[in-house]
């Protein structure tokens, strides 16, 4: 019982840290309006906690090991996908930095 309230706590943790995180990455590269960026956003991760776990189950009934190599398989793309798009759209870190004038 403690180990899960343990990690319980440590998940949570988590995410209300992330949580604020996200959104102020998403609006501050919006393209477009930071409302409908951050809606977009919002929606989809509704979407994947409808979709995910029904596709989870049905994963987990033709094999119990699916479910844990389509995450694992997707986790390695997306961490693939992050890396290319970091190296090609890195930004400064101080967006309103007025030039050196020499």
């Amino acid at each position: 019982m403690l180990t899960l309230m343990l990690t319980t706590s440590i998940f949570n943790i988590g995410t209300s840290l992330m949580g604020p995180s996200t959104s102020t990455l998403v609006s501050k590269n919006a393209s477009g309006t930071q409302g409908a960026s951050i809606g977009l956003m919002r929606s989809f991760g509704s979407l994947g906690r409808i979709v995910g776990p029904v596709a989870g189950g049905v994963l987990y009934d033709i094999h119990m090991d699916i479910p844990y190599m389509t995450g694992a398989v997707t986790l390695l793309v997306l961490a693939i996908l992050s890396l290319y798009l970091l190296e090609r759209y890195e930004k400064p870190l101080t967006r309103h930095a007025k030039p050196a004038t020499d």
